[in-house]
């Protein structure tokens, strides 16, 4: 995510993110199966596109009004509810620096994701792929 905004005003948001809608299960790879799924693969129904898009850009300007009203405290109970990484092994791909394994141990204010590495030491990440290690620590 990246954004610049003044204190009345968001000048641009770039967030990306990828939702398979009508994706049926067996239409991934078979290796990739395990780690991806779809709206359609969990409801058995098909998703329109142009309903969800709309749907989806009302639930983040409401966010982005919290965000810019309350700040990041105000969101973060919630996210932490949904957030499936915390307290888990990770490793971020990231084309400029390689790959990072950590523990993560959450978001900062700022929407950097951090991560605890294997010497203690504190790893802020700004963007980068990321991939839960299935034999990574339980939350803590």
């Amino acid at each position: 995510m990246e954004l610049s905004a003044e204190a009345t005003r968001v000048g641009f948001l770039i967030l990306g993110i990828g939702v398979n809608l009508n994706v049926d299960r067996n239409d991934f790879p078979e290796d990739f199966r395990p780690l991806a799924t779809s709206l359609f693969s969990h409801s058995g129904h098909s998703v329109d596109r142009a309903h969800f898009t709309r749907r989806l850009f009302g639930t983040l300007e409401g966010i982005l009004d919290v965000h810019a009203e309350r700040g990041w405290s105000a969101l973060e109970p919630r996210f932490r509810e949904f957030f499936r990484m915390w307290g888990r092994r990770i490793r971020v791909s990231d084309l400029a620096k390689g790959e990072t394994t950590g523990v993560c141990r959450g978001i900062d204010p700022d929407g950097a994701l951090y991560l605890e590495g294997e010497d203690g030491e504190r790893i802020r990440v700004l963007a980068g792929d990321v991939t839960i290690i299935k034999d990574g620590a339980d939350r803590k």
